[in-house]
């Protein structure tokens, strides 16, 4: 869970990574990987900028997976 109150789910067959809404529980932001999402989301930050990271399997492209990262949006 972020700071901000969102958390983030993945981890599914489906390849995706969702953002919920801590207070209401309303997906608000999904987002289609290139492969499942293998390990739990976290959150860091940098210079104020608050990011989220994922570990990703591998695929035919990229047999060695890849970590992923997205900015949050300022508020």
């Amino acid at each position: 869970m972020t700071a901000g109150g969102l958390v983030f789910i993945s981890g599914a067959e489906d390849k995706k990574v969702w953002a919920f809404d801590a207070k209401t529980g309303k997906m608000v932001w999904e987002y289609i990987l290139p492969a499942a999402n293998n390990a739990n989301v976290c959150s860091y930050q940098i210079n104020g900028k608050q990011y989220v990271a994922l570990s990703v399997g591998g695929t035919k492209v990229n047999p060695s997976g890849s970590v992923m990262a997205f900015a949050l949006p300022n508020k």
